[in-house]
């Protein structure tokens, strides 16, 4: 079973995102769990802020959550750092990283947009987490303050 971390953010101020991975989800026939659990966060706050021992009373909480799924998937680039830094055992996977194997699945499904979009790259998983592998990741000059 497949339990995805949505992270604190996204469950408290964008239920659309978890809406979207429950209809992908079903899509794709997958059986998945959503962790959700409103009052807990993986840590990353805590560890930034050096709150070494309340960061490991959270990661003591999170391990008990994510016991029971095979792999757990997260959108959160922050979430994906701490579980996978601190819960090595388990099996982690970024959304991208996870789906991109179901990409061709994923496809099939899409339609042609005829939208503008903005990209919002972000910067934990293409510079911190070295996530995307094989290319230098190079600024605009102007897509920075």
């Amino acid at each position: 079973m497949i339990g995805i971390w949505l992270g604190r953010t996204i469950r408290s101020k964008a239920a659309e995102v978890r809406k979207s991975y429950e209809e992908l989800f079903e899509i794709l026939r997958m059986k998945f769990s959503i962790i959700d659990e409103d009052s807990i966060c993986c840590g990353y706050p805590l560890e930034i802020i050096g709150a070494k021992r309340e960061m490991q009373i959270v990661i003591n909480r999170v391990k008990s959550l994510i016991k029971p799924y095979n792999i757990v998937i997260t959108p959160r680039p922050g979430c994906y750092k701490m579980l996978r830094t601190y819960l090595p055992s388990y099996v982690i996977k970024h959304t991208t990283e996870f789906l991109i194997r179901y990409r061709r699945d994923i496809k099939k499904l899409l339609k042609p947009l005829n939208i503008i979009v903005t990209y919002h790259d972000p910067c934990d998983l293409t510079r911190y987490l070295k996530h995307i592998r094989g290319i230098e990741n190079v600024d605009k000059d102007d897509s920075r303050y």
